[in-house]
């Protein structure tokens, strides 16, 4: 949700050279294409096709990262000769569809695979040994992880122990020591400016299984894809290069799929088809958190198996227990904000890092309550729980602070820790609690950025004549949206708000029309039920969307700031 009343910033006009070379004279929406193409930093007219033509074609060679030509052939020699491989995979939706990809995928090359997922409050991220113990009773001899194991060292030394062979595909910060493992596959290890450099776990998974397709001859799962998109969205990574490829392909797939795990959880969230086709912002909003809902809550096995599931009658059962556990996971999580914010209240000051523990919080909605608190307070936040005399703990900040340098500077408190600049988390002894509070806090004191101004970032101040189909035809090429990629923001003055109603069950969000002269549109503003509007005109920030209803599409205004006109 977009806080209300910020400054506007409005992106600056191209240079005349830039403006020529996209020709803007002959373009039916003027300068409008350039200037949102300029803003994504695209000079040229060749940079700005790349980027909006791009396809699965166009995929960068996956013996680009570094380790993937190994995991490769390691793979491949355990499908030939029969083995049986253990995927490990994490608990959030990367983890989870990194997984259902890689079993999907071995099985459609032919080889076996099993599948482990962690359960958050038994083993808390990265690769139990118990897990590496269970798979090496029951014959397995290669271990596959998703999106996890990089900072695994112990546990991958104690798997080497037991003579398996693991190889890791991860995308966390790599920390001073690598795992002795067969093939490391992460991001990290390459080159910054590579097209494969903001995979996510998910995606990277996808990597070796394009690699091992390659080298087959064969095409892996047909939901893999559609997986990969969704575990790249919901780990927010960046739409460029490879990650926008797979996004934006894997949403078509997903759209089409016949999958019947896919398809039942498509039907729960209620998208796609006649509610619009499925894009970034429903994987985000509806897809994402019912597949997150179970491992919230405690194991996420269900998850894993609605991803692989091809029986429609066992989909639909599945995709019932994510919606009752998504119902669960939305009140809990209220519960766990309220008792994050009572915990502020009457505090005089705010130190540089905002920490709460309280045990009356569920274990698995610690992120979520540290991120809201990071938001609401614009600084770093860590929220924890004691059980079992050991002390849990999630942090979540702004671009001012990195999470994981901090982490890593404090890491002989913890017995572990993991996660990247701007998300992580820590487990260690109770009696550590006080202790890693100050060290965090200091830290916090001496190595945070000035907080990021409440700004908001616009693309182009518009005529309201100009908001229609061709616009909204161009904005749909440049999707998908997300980091790196952000929705276009426009700005409209005088605008004459009609039918102004606040809605929602305790009228947070702000439902009108808006009149330009020329023509008027509805809008709907999240979070801006509140908002003061005076008596007379007023300016909107805006962005595009199409809402359907009944069967019917409209044009409506999806509104992140209004305020009167001055």
């Amino acid at each position: 949700m977009l806080k209300p009343n910020r400054d506007w910033v409005i992106a600056d006009s191209p240079p005349a050279s830039v403006l020529e070379a996209y020709e803007v004279a002959t373009s039916s929406l003027g300068d409008l294409p350039a200037r949102l193409l300029y803003n994504r930093g695209f000079n040229t007219p060749a940079e700005a096709r790349k980027f909006l033509s791009a396809g699965y074609a166009d995929l960068s060679d996956p013996s680009l990262l570094p380790g993937l030509d190994k995991a490769s052939e390691r793979l491949i020699r355990a499908i030939e000769r029969g083995e049986s491989i253990g995927i490990v995979g994490d608990f959030d939706v990367e983890g989870l569809t990194g997984a259902a990809l890689l079993l999907g995928s071995i099985e459609a090359f032919g080889g076996k695979a099993v599948a482990f997922v962690p359960d958050r409050q038994a083993d808390g991220h990265g690769v139990p040994k118990s897990a590496l113990s269970s798979m090496h009773a029951s014959g397995v001899s290669l271990i596959i992880t998703a999106d996890t194991g990089t900072s695994e060292l112990e546990s991958l030394a104690y798997a080497a122990s037991l003579g398996l062979d693991v190889v890791v595909t991860d995308h966390h910060v790599i920390g001073t020591e690598l795992p002795s493992v067969v093939a490391l596959v992460n991001p990290h290890l390459g080159d910054d400016d590579s097209p494969a450099a903001g995979l996510t776990g998910a995606g990277v998974a996808f990597k070796l299984v394009q690699s091992v397709g390659r080298k087959l001859g064969r095409g892996g799962a047909s939901s893999a894809l559609a997986l990969a998109a969704l575990g790249t969205v919901a780990d927010v990574g960046p739409l460029r290069g490879d990650n926008r490829i797979i996004v934006r392909e894997g949403l078509k797939q997903l759209e089409n799929t016949a999958h019947a795990g896919l398809r039942s959880l498509i039907t729960q969230a209620k998208v796609g088809g006649k509610n619009g086709p499925i894009d970034a912002e429903s994987v985000a909003f509806q897809i994402g958190p019912r597949l997150n809902a179970p491992g919230r809550l405690g194991n996420a096995r269900n998850s894993l198996d609605l991803l692989v599931c091809d029986d429609p009658d066992r989909a639909f059962i599945l995709a019932e227990q994510l919606e009752s556990n998504n119902i669960e996971r939305r009140r809990l999580s209220a519960e766990a904000q309220e008792i994050a914010e009572a915990a502020m209240a009457g505090r005089d000051s705010l130190p540089p890092l905002i920490s709460v523990v309280s045990n009356q919080l569920h274990p698995g909605l610690l992120g979520p309550a540290a991120g809201r608190l990071s938001e609401n307070y614009s600084r770093p936040a860590m929220v924890g729980i004691i059980q079992d005399e050991f002390f849990r703990a999630s942090l979540r900040s702004g671009p001012e602070f990195d999470i994981h340098a901090a982490l890593e500077n404090s890491s002989s408190l913890f017995e572990k820790f993991g996660g990247h600049a701007r998300a992580g988390g820590l487990t260690a002894a109770a009696s550590n609690v006080e202790q890693i509070i100050i060290e965090l806090t200091d830290y916090a004191a001496t190595n945070s950025g000035d907080p990021v101004a409440e700004s908001l970032a616009i693309d182009a101040e518009i005529d309201f004549s100009a908001v229609g189909t061709p616009l909204k035809k161009f904005l749909d090429e440049l999707a998908p949206y997300g980091e790196a990629n952000p929705t276009p923001l426009f700005l409209t003055r005088g605008l004459m708000p009609l039918e102004v109603k606040a809605v929602g069950a305790t009228g947070d969000h702000l439902k009108l029309a808006l009149d330009g002269g020329s023509r008027t549109i509805k809008a709907i503003g999240f979070g801006l039920g509140r908002a003061t509007l005076g008596s007379g005109l007023v300016d909107a920030v805006y962005s595009l969307k199409m809402n359907y209803w009944r069967g019917r599409e409209s044009l409506e205004l999806s509104l992140v700031d209004i305020r009167p006109s001055i």
